[in-house]
Formats: structure tokens, C-alpha cells, sequence
């Protein structure tokens, strides 16, 4: 669709809706988000069908997408849709056993940050980075349970309140593009447009240069940004590198990693 580009994002707010479409040169990828009148928690879950689809689609096609085309427009185009509850949640209990879960099945935040497949990495990134620990004390490729229990508590230490407050920003953001009070809207369209975009840029950088690195591989021969990673390079030991990538490899084999 040439108004949306070929490689562009598209955020347009609404009141109570909110458009988000990624381009590319051959396909469009685009989301509509209905802000609820009120949230619902487990065990209760909503299910929909097409024809729910149709129907709500009826309700905005006359909403702008951008100042040449109109939502309807995008609709009559689709090659599919469905409708499905957007979940935001940051679970209590992130392991169990040999048991680890990382990714949706642990936390899970609105995608108008794009940041839940980055998180979903980062998670699995400290699971093995701290499975890597243990196994340098660890004689042979099993640790014991004991001394998995203290790696994926080390992770869900690392992890959780990050999550939680990565949740908190997208919830935030969520609610200015759907303009959920009167001062959200305010912040969307009068207060962050006149901000210095270093703001926001040297926020989100310090949010992700503070995320982590596979610890046991070389971090070497990168061109460096503006920002530094904030975790201090390890040094890398190339005589037992291939060594311990088998072993960790071999145990991560034997675990249940849900993500």
C-alpha cells in the first residue's frame, strides 16, 4: 500500500482505538488495538470469531490511518484477520524444578513498544549466561537440581522487576495512544512532540544497553555506538570456549525451557 510506504511504522491514536502498521515492500502488517472498558483476569478468557472481526471492523471504517487513507481501506484489503485479547501480565513463579520458563509464557506487555521478542531474547540470554556459571564449579555436563534452582533464581532476579517495569511503560504508552483520559491525550499530542527526541532516545538506549550479553562468547571486532554496554566485557577464554558451548548445549538438552 503506497501510503503506508515500503518500510515505514505507522502509530496513529484515536479515542479508544489505536492503528499500528509495519510496511515492507511486499506485505503490510497491521494492527488495531481497542482499548477496554474494563481489563479481565484468569481464569477468565475471551474467544472470537470472524464474524466478531467483521463487526468491529464496521464500527471504524471510517477512522483515518494516515491523512490519505482511511481504515476501510486497509480492511478491503486484507488477505487475513483475526481477533485476539492482548495479555499484559509478569508472572510470580518463573521456574520449578528443571522447569524454566522465559519469554510470553512469563511475561507478556502490549507490542506498541516492539519490545516483547528483545525481552523474550534477553530472558533466554540470562537463563544460559547463569547456566553458564554453574557450569564452571559443575564437574560433567548435569548439575544438579540444587544448583539449577540457584541459576533460574538468579535469572528471575535479574529479569523480573525489569519486566515489571518495562510493563509499566508500555501500559503508559498504550494509554496515550488510545487517549484513556484526558490527560494522556494531552501528553501525546501537545507534551511529547515538543520534546527534545534525545529524550526519548537516550532513554530507550539506556534500557537496552542495559541488557545482557552471552557472557562465554567473544564481544570483540563490534562497531561501537554512542552507548556502551553497561555490563563489563568478560574475558574470554578461547582455549576452553568451544568446551564449555558443548556442555551448556548438552545441558540446556535436558532442561524444559518454555518460552
Amino acid at each position: 500500500m503506497p501510503e503506508l510506504g515500503d518500510s515505514y511504522l505507522t502509530v496513529t491514536y484515536n479515542n479508544g482505538i489505536t492503528f499500528l502498521a509495519t510496511s515492507q515492500p511486499h506485505a503490510v502488517y497491521f494492527f488495531v488495538i481497542f482499548a477496554l472498558d474494563k481489563p479481565f483476569t484468569w481464569p477468565h478468557r475471551e474467544r472470537h470469531t470472524e464474524e466478531e472481526a467483521q463487526l468491529l471492523a464496521e464500527t471504524i471504517m471510517d477512522k483515518p490511518v494516515t491523512e490519505e487513507l482511511l481504515f476501510g481501506e486497509v480492511w478491503r484489503r486484507r488477505t487475513r484477520a483475526v481477533v485476539i485479547s492482548l495479555e499484559e501480565c509478569v508472572m510470580d513463579h518463573w521456574h520449578h524444578g528443571r522447569i524454566v520458563l522465559a519469554g510470553d509464557a512469563v511475561h507478556k506487555v502490549h507490542p506498541n513498544m516492539a519490545l516483547g521478542g528483545n525481552s523474550a531474547i534477553e530472558g533466554v540470554t540470562r537463563v544460559i549466561n547463569n547456566i553458564h556459571n554453574i557450569m564452571q564449579t559443575t564437574k560433567g555436563p548435569k548439575p544438579s537440581g540444587t544448583a539449577l534452582s540457584h541459576a533460574f533464581a538468579a535469572y528471575e532476579k535479574e529479569m523480573k522487576q525489569r519486566m515489571r517495569e518495562l510493563m509499566d511503560i508500555s501500559n503508559m504508552v498504550a494509554k496515550m495512544h488510545t487517549y484513556a483520559t484526558p490527560v494522556h491525550k494531552l501528553l501525546a499530542n501537545w507534551i511529547l512532540p515538543i520534546a527534545n527526541d534525545r529524550l526519548f532516545a537516550d532513554h530507550m538506549g539506556g534500557y537496552l544497553s542495559a541488557g545482557p550479553k552471552l557472557n562465554f562468547l567473544p564481544s570483540i571486532g563490534f562497531t561501537n555506538g554512542l552507548m556502551e554496554w553497561k555490563e563489563k566485557p568478560d574475558d574470554y577464554d578461547e582455549k576452553n570456549s568451544l568446551k564449555n558451548e558443548i556442555r551448556i548445549t548438552t545441558t540446556i538438552s535436558e532442561l524444559s525451557i518454555s518460552a
